[in-house]
C-alpha cells in the first residue's frame, strides 16, 4: 500500500500528512489525559488518508477491515514515550519517502512501523495492569479476553496466546 501510494500520492494529500503528522507530535508532548485518544483519531486519519492515496478502493477496504479499527486504535495504549517517539518518527520518515515518490523506501518504512506495533503490543502487559502514557488510567479492563488483532504475525500451533491478554482461536 505504501508503496503504491508513492507513486501516486498527490501534493495536497501529501499536505494533509504533515499536517497530521505534526498534530500527532505535538499531542505527543501533551500530558493531557485525552492525548492518547487523540493521537490514536488522528493516526487513523494519518493511515486512511495513506490509504487512499494508494488509489486502490478494494485495497483500502481490506486493509480497513484488518487493520484500522483492531490494531490501529488500541495499539498506542501498549507504547512507552520512546516507542510513540519512534512511531512519530516512522510516520515523518514514510513522508518523505512519498515526498521522494520512492516505492521501496515507503514500503520498508510501513513493514517497520508494522512490526514496531507488534512488538510494543506484544511486549507490554495491557495497559489496564500497567498504565505507561496519559490517559490510559481512564480505561477499564476487558470484560473478557479478546482475539488476537496482530494478523501479520504467526502463533506457534503450540500455543494459544500470542500477545498478553488476547486469545488466539485453534484453526
Amino acid at each position: 500500500m505504501a508503496r503504491r501510494a508513492a507513486s501516486r500520492i498527490e501534493p495536497g494529500q501529501l499536505d494533509k500528512l504533515e499536517s497530521l503528522a505534526g498534530r500527532m507530535e505535538a499531542l505527543c508532548r501533551d500530558e493531557g489525559e485525552g492525548a492518547i485518544e487523540e493521537i490514536a483519531i488522528l493516526n487513523d486519519d494519518y493511515h486512511a488518508l495513506l490509504m487512499a492515496a494508494a488509489g486502490s478502493p478494494r485495497l483500502q477496504r481490506l486493509l480497513e477491515t484488518i487493520v484500522q479499527v483492531p490494531v490501529s486504535r488500541r495499539s498506542y495504549h501498549h507504547y512507552t514515550r520512546e516507542e510513540l517517539a519512534g512511531s512519530m518518527h516512522h510516520h515523518r520518515e514514510l513522508l518523505r519517502a512519498l515526498a521522494a515518490g520512492d516505492g521501496e523506501w515507503a514500503a520498508s518504512v510501513m513493514r517497520a512501523h508494522l512490526l514496531a506495533a507488534r512488538a510494543a503490543r506484544c511486549a507490554s502487559p495491557p495497559a489496564w495492569r500497567s498504565p505507561r502514557l496519559p490517559g490510559v488510567s481512564l480505561l477499564r479492563p476487558p470484560v473478557q479476553r479478546r482475539p488476537c488483532f496482530a494478523l501479520w504475525h504467526p502463533v506457534p500451533p503450540d500455543r494459544r496466546e500470542c500477545c498478553p491478554g488476547s486469545l488466539v482461536t485453534p484453526r
